[in-house]
C-alpha cells in the first residue's frame, strides 16, 4: 500500500529537522531506536498540532480566559525580547492543547551511594542528566530497568522545555493556566536558554536560565506594578494586581528556603558517601538525613516560615536522583544573580560576560561560579547584619 504525504512548507522544515536528528542520533549510537523514535514522533505531534495566537486571539470560539492569556503571551514575548535582549524570533507565537497534565515525563537517574546522576548525550543539547518521554508508562518502564540495577531513580512530569532554537517552541496547555507572574517566569527561562548553551553542563544551564529568570520577573513585575498604578493604563499588564505581585514575591521566598534546605541535605550525603563507612552504614545514615530534610521542612511549616506547597514532594520517595532534580536548577543561581546585579542589571553585559564561560573548561568554570557563590553569601551577610544593627 503506497501512502502519499502533503506537507505545508513549515511541516517539511520540521519533518527535514527531526530526520536529521533521527540520524544523527541513531549515528552517535547515543540511545535506542525506541527511545529516539518516540522523541521523534513526540516532538512530530506536538509541532503538527501548532496553531497562530493571532488567530486564536482574533477567533470567537476561543474561549474568553484562553484568550486573555494568550493576548499577555504576546505582551510577555514583547517585554522579553525589547527589555531584556532575549531570542524570541518565532517562539511562543503558537498554541497547541496536548490533552494531558505534562508535555513530557523526565527520568533522572543516580548511583545509590554517591551524588551522581546519569548522563545520556545528544548531538545538540550535548550530554544532559535526564531522558524526556512523551508517555508516562515509557518513563516508567524505563524507570524500573534501573532500579533492578539499583539506582535511584525518578520521574516527574515537565511542563514545558525548550528546543534550543531549533524549532519554534508553542505555548502549551500544560502552563497556560499559570497565574500570570509564574507564566511570564516560565517563558523567560525557556527563552533564556536560547541566548545561551553550554553542552554538557546540565547544571550550569539550568542555574544559569534560572537566575535570568528570576532578575527577569523582578524587572517584569516591577514594570506591571508601575502599570497597574498608573491610572487609566488599558494594558493587560495593568491587571495583574498588587495580590499577584505579593503572591509571586512570597512563592520566590518560600521556594529559596527549599532550596537551600535541600542543598544542606545533598551537601550532608556527600560528605556521608566520601567516608569510609560499611554500606550497610550509609544506607542508614542516608535514610536519617532524609528523614532529618522531612522533620525540617515540618518544623519550617509549624513555624510559619514556609507553607505545604512542597509537601506531596518532600512526603513521597526521597533519594539521590530526585534531590539532584534541585541542585541542577539553582546550584548556581546565586552567584549568577550577584553577577548580574554587580553589573547595574544590565541584562547585555551579563550576557557579554557569560559568553566567556563558553570556551572554559568544566573545571574552570566551576572554580569561576564558587567564587560569585561566595561573593554572594558574603554580601547576604554583610546585608543581614546590617539590618539587624539599624534595627
Amino acid at each position: 500500500m503506497q501512502f502519499t504525504f502533503f506537507l505545508f512548507p513549515h511541516q517539511s522544515r520540521i519533518l527535514r529537522g527531526l530526520l536529521f536528528t533521527v540520524l544523527a542520533l541513531l549515528l552517535n549510537g547515543c540511545q535506542s531506536t525506541g527511545y529516539v523514535w518516540q522523541a521523534i514522533k513526540g516532538q512530530w505531534e506536538l509541532l503538527s498540532q501548532r496553531q497562530p495566537i493571532d488567530q486564536l486571539v482574533n477567533d470567537d470560539q476561543t474561549p474568553e480566559k484562553l484568550e486573555e492569556k494568550l493576548r499577555y503571551v504576546l505582551e510577555i514575548r514583547e517585554f522579553a525580547e525589547q527589555q531584556l535582549g532575549l531570542p524570541v524570533d518565532q517562539a511562543y507565537s503558537e498554541y497547541v492543547d496536548l490533552n494531558r497534565p505534562y508535555v513530557v515525563w523526565n527520568l533522572f537517574v543516580a548511583q545509590e551511594l554517591e551524588m551522581k546522576s546519569q548522563s545520556w548525550c545528544y548531538p545538540v543539547a550535548g550530554c544532559v542528566a535526564y531522558q524526556g518521554y512523551f508517555h508516562q508508562e515509557d518513563a516508567e518502564a524505563a524507570q524500573q530497568m534501573w532500579e533492578q540495577d539499583n539506582f535511584d531513580t525518578y520521574v516527574g512530569g515537565v511542563s514545558a522545555y525548550s528546543t534550543l532554537g531549533w524549532f519554534d517552541d508553542p505555548v502549551l496547555n500544560t502552563f497556560i493556566g499559570y497565574d500570570r507572574t509564574s507564566l511570564a517566569a516560565l517563558l523567560f527561562h525557556e527563552l533564556a536558554h536560547r541566548k545561551l548553551y553550554i553542552k554538557n553542563d546540565t547544571t550550569f544551564n539550568e542555574s544559569w536560565a534560572t537566575a535570568v529568570e528570576q532578575e527577569a520577573i523582578q524587572k517584569f513585575v516591577d514594570v506591571q506594578s508601575s502599570a497597574f498604578r498608573s491610572e487609566g493604563n488599558n494594558s493587560t499588564a495593568s491587571e495583574t494586581s498588587a495580590e499577584d505581585i505579593q503572591l509571586y514575591q512570597h512563592r520566590f521566598r518560600e521556594r529559596q528556603l527549599f532550596v537551600d534546605m535541600v542543598q544542606a541535605t545533598v551537601k550532608e550525603l556527600k560528605d556521608l558517601y566520601a567516608g569510609e563507612l560499611p554500606e550497610s552504614a550509609k544506607r542508614q545514615a542516608k535514610a536519617d538525613i532524609i528523614n532529618k530534610l522531612r522533620h525540617r521542612y515540618r518544623q519550617e511549616v509549624s513555624g510559619g516560615r514556609i507553607s505545604n506547597a512542597y509537601a506531596d514532594w518532600i512526603n513521597s520517595p526521597l533519594n539521590n536522583a530526585k534531590l539532584m532534580t534541585v541542585v541542577s536548577y539553582h546550584q548556581w543561581v546565586p552567584g549568577l544573580r550577584y553577577k548580574l546585579q554587580s553589573l547595574d542589571g544590565s541584562f547585555t553585559a551579563f550576557y557579554e560576560w557569560s559568553k566567556t564561560l563558553e570556551d572554559l573548561t568544566k573545571e574552570e568554570r566551576t572554580n569561576i561560579l564558587e567564587d560569585l557563590n561566595q561573593l554572594a553569601s558574603n554580601s547576604q551577610q554583610q546585608r543581614s547584619s546590617r539590618i539587624a544593627t539599624d534595627s
